[in-house]
């Protein structure tokens, strides 16, 4: 998997420029070309930002607890399944 600071370096910006160009900050203040360039190489790539370590700054993990009385009951399968 490539991170953002593989993409930084090929580019030849910094890190931060290339998270602020993949998450859309629309006050990062850079040349239309270096957007482009960063944008192109994301596509080029195939990045998709890693949704585990956003979590801890976007206060957002994406899962969620299940606290059931007897697993072994196939009612709970069923809504979990659902929930799924």
């Amino acid at each position: 998997m490539t991170t953002m600071a593989e993409i930084a370096r090929e580019v030849g910006v910094s890190q931060g420029v290339v998270s602020r160009v993949v998450n859309k900050d629309q006050t990062l203040r850079i040349s239309k070309e270096t957007r482009a360039r960063v944008e192109s190489k994301t596509i080029e790539i195939g990045y998709s930002p890693n949704v585990v370590a956003q979590s801890p700054a976007s206060s957002r993990s994406g899962t969620f607890a299940v606290v059931v009385h007897d697993i072994s009951n196939p009612v709970y399968g069923e809504i979990l399944r659902g929930a799924q």
